[in-house]
């Protein structure tokens, strides 16, 4: 089936329907529970749930090398600050 320029994957209604079903869950839940900031679980639920492992692998690998760019030039940057 093509929509205009759209030909969606076979697991794409699967994997959308998994996706909003656990956000909705997570989200009423942990706000039910007095978590302020439920969205932190939204962003893990969305990172677990990819169903290619070697795209998750690579997410992965760029998200580690994400976290650690940032993290030194927040050290940098609060090391230069301080002088």
């Amino acid at each position: 089936m093509q929509l205009l320029l759209l030909s969606p994957n076979k697991n794409a209604l699967v994997y959308t329907i998994k996706i909003l079903t656990g956000s909705v869950i997570l989200w009423f839940g942990l706000t039910h529970l007095g978590i302020a900031e439920p969205y932190w679980a939204l962003i893990s639920l969305i990172t677990v749930t990819e169903p290619d492992l070697t795209q998750a692998r690579l997410n992965f690998k760029a998200r580690m090398i994400n976290t650690f760019t940032g993290t030194l030039i927040a050290v940098m940057v609060l090391d230069c600050w301080r002088c």
